[in-house]
């Protein structure tokens, strides 16, 4: 009877049991910092373009002297799939882009993303994003 229990393997309930609650454990704090990682790289598609976008602009400034008053021909190019973009220009100083988030996730979609292009004799062309962008901070792109 005694060789019996000592040759008995397996694991029992108890260790099972942790087993299942440390993975759950693991997975709760796992998934919304995955589901956080693929909005952040979806959003860095759409400061890509803000890129390319930037680059255009102070080149059509350097060569005209001025900025656009009309939606330059660029916004009709730029991909479409995560963000439907506008132009605004509040002054001679400055032109204003806008890419409203979409087709990336609820908790973005509607959000804006505002990117500031100015230029300075001094210092050039800078381009910031602007306060007024609707979009959290966790998930905002760098500079």
């Amino acid at each position: 009877m005694l060789r019996r229990i000592r040759n008995k393997k397996g694991f029992t309930l108890i260790e099972l049991m942790i087993v299942v609650a440390i993975v759950g454990i693991l997975a709760a704090i796992a998934i919304p910092a995955y589901i956080d990682y693929t909005i952040k790289a979806k959003i860095s598609e759409v400061a890509n373009a803000f890129d390319a976008l930037a680059t255009a602009a102070s080149e059509y400034h350097a060569s005209m002297g001025f900025w656009s008053t009309q939606q330059p021909a660029l916004l009709a190019s730029l991909p479409d799939r995560r963000a439907t973009w506008a132009y605004n220009n509040s002054d001679a100083n400055n032109a204003v882009y806008i890419a409203t988030i979409a087709n990336i996730a609820t908790a973005v979609d509607g959000c804006t993303l505002q990117m500031l292009i100015s230029y300075d004799t001094n210092t050039g062309y800078t381009k910031d994003w602007l306060a007024a962008s609707t979009l959290q901070d966790k998930y905002m792109p760098r500079q």
